[in-house]
């Protein structure tokens, strides 16, 4: 636990209903004696929507959103190198306002943000990744606070597969361990922040899987946990378990979520070769991981995201994600179905869910046309 001083912070009000989570999942979780493995779902592509990109940004984002969560009219996409966020009408596909980052200044959050929550109009919080810095403000892009938030251990994590939630007047994030540090189940996947007094603590262990070795520094050090509003639940995804993690209240239950093509998954053979890239890359690319969890509120269903093994010579770190599956869970967590996706097509960093399907961005399509952001709509089908 630790106290972390502000930076010139104001502190604002922000409203949070529920009660504070649990601390620790460890080991101890309930494996779900009724968890059943159905093929009964898959997914079909139905629609395609564009967004007009202006001549001054890209598509490169690590943090998409729909707003407001329950009938989302706009969708905000950070564009991370233009250092601005851009508010698009879902309907029309026209952007209808933007918000500039400015890098000095009263309101300057210099120009290494990689990380955006868009909690309100009012509240948007930023995270600089290499300084570990979180930045609140609104959306006039007006400075409401800043403070420091990584220490020797961990680092945050914000964005599309690593999200942030509101509970309880707290802020929690998702983290990773610093890159020399070999963790282990005594780790942990979150950063919980008090917002009132800004007491930062680490929460929710890992799970026993990373007692069993060494896993390197890179995709199966990436954990992440999502938080249902509808359910209270936190659920949790680590990338080299087949099981998903479901805190409830002070009780935590694991289920089994994996992917068809992903079997049994193996710490490094050597401990000595944790941070030796090369190697670590190798070993992930030819096992395959999983990566996060997401909740369609429309369909009342779960979507896993999965890194398929390379099916033949592993050639670059580009291989650990070349062919990606959706796998499917009802809200139960019981398996019903996994999708494969086209190899080499889809950006995964740019994704969201909408009442009309999960909205997928199509890397082939920008590449041949970059005045819009092209996304490939997809909608749950039952198998014939």
């Amino acid at each position: 636990m630790k106290i972390l001083q502000p930076h010139n912070l104001i502190i604002i009000a922000i409203v949070i209903l529920g009660c504070t989570l649990p601390k620790d999942i460890s080991d101890k979780a309930n494996l779900a004696k009724d968890t059943v493995v159905k093929d009964s779902l898959t997914l079909q592509l139905v629609d395609e929507r564009k967004y007009f990109l202006d001549s001054t940004s890209n598509s490169i984002t690590s943090s998409v959103q729909v707003f407001p969560i329950d009938s989302p009219a706009f969708m905000i996409f950070h564009h991370t190198y233009s250092s601005n966020i851009a508010i698009y009408d879902m309907q029309t596909g026209s952007q209808v306002s933007e918000i500039t980052l400015k890098k000095e200044g009263p309101d300057g959050v210099g120009n290494g943000i990689r990380g955006m929550y868009f909690h309100n109009f009012d509240s948007i919080f930023l995270l600089s990744l290499m300084e570990q810095r979180l930045y609140l403000i609104d959306s006039a892009g007006k400075l409401k606070s800043k403070m420091n938030i990584g220490d020797d251990h961990y680092y945050a994590q914000l964005g599309t597969i690593f999200p942030a939630f509101l509970k309880g007047g707290s802020l929690y994030l998702c983290t990773y361990p610093s890159p020399g540090t070999d963790i282990s189940a005594a780790g942990y996947s979150s950063l919980q922040i008090n917002l009132s007094s800004l007491e930062v603590r680490n929460v929710f262990h890992l799970s026993s899987n990373y007692d069993n070795g060494a896993w390197g520094r890179h995709h199966y050090s990436r954990t992440s946990h999502l938080y249902n509003d509808k359910t209270g639940q936190v659920i949790l995804s680590f990338p080299n378990d087949h099981f998903l993690y479901v805190i409830a209240g002070d009780k935590t239950t694991k289920y089994y979520a994996g992917a068809y093509k992903i079997k049994k998954l193996r710490p490094l053979t050597k401990r000595s070769d944790f941070d030796k890239d090369d190697i670590v890359f190798r070993h992930e690319a030819m096992q395959g991981s999983y990566s996060s969890v997401f909740f369609d509120r429309w369909r009342n269903l779960y979507y896993r995201l999965a890194f398929s093994p390379v099916g033949g010579d592993y050639e670059s770190p580009f291989d650990t994600e070349k062919e990606t599956s959706i796998i499917i869970l009802d809200t139960g967590f019981n398996k019903v179905g996994e999708y494969y996706l086209e190899p080499d097509t889809y950006s995964y960093l740019a994704m969201f869910i909408a009442p009309q399907g999960l909205d997928l961005f199509n890397k082939k399509k920008y590449a041949s046309d970059e005045d819009f952001l092209y996304f490939d709509v997809f909608d749950v089908k039952v198998k014939d």
